[in-house]
């Protein structure tokens, strides 16, 4: 292994890389004249999809990075 990082280390980078869309990506669409409609449907989406996405990504690495 190139590099020695522990499994808390990387249990929180994926997972927050997992995490929905934030809601920043609407205040923005909105201030810049973007269709805000889009993000905001990309966060309710995303949103409701990562309450069965998170806890499997969870499984995943518990089961193939607790040798770390």
């Amino acid at each position: 292994m190139l590099f020695k990082i522990s499994f808390t280390a990387i249990s929180v980078i994926v997972m927050q890389a997992a995490t929905p869309a934030m809601a920043t990506i609407v205040i923005m669409c909105r201030q810049y004249n973007r269709d805000d409609m889009h993000a905001t449907e990309n966060v309710y989406v995303s949103t409701i999809l990562s309450l069965i996405t998170l806890p499997l990504i969870f499984l995943f690495i518990s089961y193939f990075f607790k040798s770390i």
